[in-house]
């Protein structure tokens, strides 16, 4: 009668789009929460006034958790020690590192302090 739906609206990921598909560029959003996120967050290594390198944390929620997902058969120590740099870079205390390729998720999640 009315014909088929139209085919549901697909979220983009924050920080990447048509026009930037590598999401380099950091995005600050919240959520329907209104919970403050920055995605692709630039994190800058200084050394006397010079930056030494720059990495990109997947997110920093809050200003306060880095929130780095993978996708890989199992979490590494270089995947930790990665994030300790993102950790000491940032002076934050806390982040999450989440893996999605587990068969249930709470399994891929693992908590890093500092």
């Amino acid at each position: 009668m009315g014909g088929a739906a139209p085919p549901p609206r697909l979220r983009e990921l924050p920080g990447r789009s048509p026009s930037n598909p590598s999401g380099s560029a950091h995005t600050s959003r919240r959520t329907p929460r209104s919970i403050p996120f920055v995605a692709q967050a630039r994190i800058s290594l200084q050394y006397r006034d010079c930056e030494i390198e720059a990495f990109f944390a997947d997110f920093i929620v809050d200003e306060k958790i880095v929130l780095e997902i993978k996708s890989v058969e199992r979490h590494t120590p270089l995947h930790r020690a990665q994030v300790y740099s993102y950790l000491g870079a940032t002076n934050l205390h806390l982040s999450m590192l989440i893996n999605f390729n587990v068969p249930v998720l709470y399994r891929g999640v693992s908590r890093v302090v500092r």
